[in-house]
């Protein structure tokens, strides 16, 4: 509520009998800027203004955007693998970075443990493959063939 030159305003609380509070605006005159809120006002415009300056660009730099697409992730997937520390990257005010080579080094890791996954699944099916081959060895020696 504001109020004017020459407003009245009342206060009544209690019951019709207690105290009652009646005054007048007589002259509205604006406060001046608290120092401590404009100092504060001041530095987070230079700060911002200084993270636009340094914020890290061109092509070394992904976007979150990017780096979901290279991945073939969602955007929010890809900020919460930042946040949790899953993903190296740097914070520059309400955006996040990715250093190209920290993704690649990524990729070629995870390559290499798909790799090694995948190796791992050709010994276990070759361990199978001679198991069921003596097994079908020692059946047939059973069986007199």
């Amino acid at each position: 509520m504001r109020l004017a030159v020459g407003d009245r305003l009342s206060i009544l609380w209690g019951s019709e009998q207690g105290p009652r509070l009646s005054a007048q605006v007589v002259a509205a005159r604006p406060l001046p800027p608290d120092p401590v809120v404009v100092a504060l006002r001041d530095l987070r415009s230079e700060v911002r203004a200084l993270g636009r300056e340094r914020a890290p660009q061109g092509a070394d730099w992904l976007s979150v955007e990017e780096v979901a697409s290279r991945l073939g992730r969602h955007v929010v997937t890809v900020r919460a693998d930042l946040r949790s520390g899953r993903l190296p990257g740097v914070r520059v005010g309400r955006s996040w970075r990715v250093r190209a080579a920290d993704l690649d080094a990524l990729l070629g890791e995870k390559q290499r443990q798909q790799a090694s996954r995948r190796e791992h699944v050709k010994r276990i099916a070759a361990a199978n493959e001679a198991q069921a081959a003596r097994a079908r060895a020692a059946r047939a020696k059973r069986q007199g063939r």
